[in-house]
């Protein structure tokens, strides 16, 4: 599974399964068709789904040993880069790499069948990720919950500022937050969102 986005067309997530069986994930770069970063889930298997926004990838799969659905995310970073050092900066024509950073989490909602973000006119609300869940629901998971930057203890001064929020294993489930409320929706196959005419509502 691949995914692509209008704000960094450059950079390819690109999924797969193995027979080993491991879900494995690709940072493709669409200029040079490098291979930039590589990471491995063993003992997991599909349905894969994969959402792409920006700098930041979300996917969902099984985990065999766990015995549950599990949820990836991902955000690429430039390094340390300075205002006007371009010698610095990560592009197609250079050999650095963007920081990664990764943290996964369990996800007790069950199969999906389709994953995305939400969009709004300007980009400058706060995102959710939208799960189309095969019982007809959709729930909605605060962007906050999904940073892979978040501490395993309690965020210090730099990350409070970036309101991190301590890393958990499992994702909380808040029964508001079922943009569906309590229709269902029968045989989801795929969400598309678009921001509205206003800046804080995502169609």
């Amino acid at each position: 599974i691949a995914a692509t986005n209008d704000d960094n067309d450059n950079t390819i997530p690109f999924v797969k399964t193995s027979p080993d069986p491991s879900v494995n994930v690709y940072f493709i770069d669409a200029i040079n068709g490098k291979i930039y970063e590589k990471l491995i889930h063993r003992q997991c298997r599909g349905p894969i789904h994969l959402a792409h926004s920006e700098n930041k990838i979300i996917y969902h799969y099984y985990n065999i040993n766990e015995k549950q659905y599990e949820i990836s995310s991902i955000e690429l970073y430039e390094d340390n880069p300075t205002a006007n050092d371009h010698h610095h900066k990560f592009t197609s024509f250079t050999n650095l790499s963007p920081k990664l950073y990764q943290q996964t989490y369990a996800l007790t909602l069950g199969a999906i069948s389709s994953i995305q973000f939400t969009k709004t006119k300007k980009n400058i609300s706060s995102k959710q990720v939208l799960l189309a869940l095969k019982n007809g629901a959709i729930y909605g998971i605060d962007i906050q919950f999904l940073d892979p930057r978040r501490p395993l203890g309690d965020p210090n001064e730099l990350e409070k500022l970036d309101r991190l929020i301590p890393y958990t294993r499992e994702i909380p489930i808040n029964p508001t937050k079922y943009v569906s409320y309590n229709q269902t929706i029968e045989n989801i196959q795929h969400i598309t969102t678009e921001g509205s005419m206003l800046e804080s509502t995502s169609l």
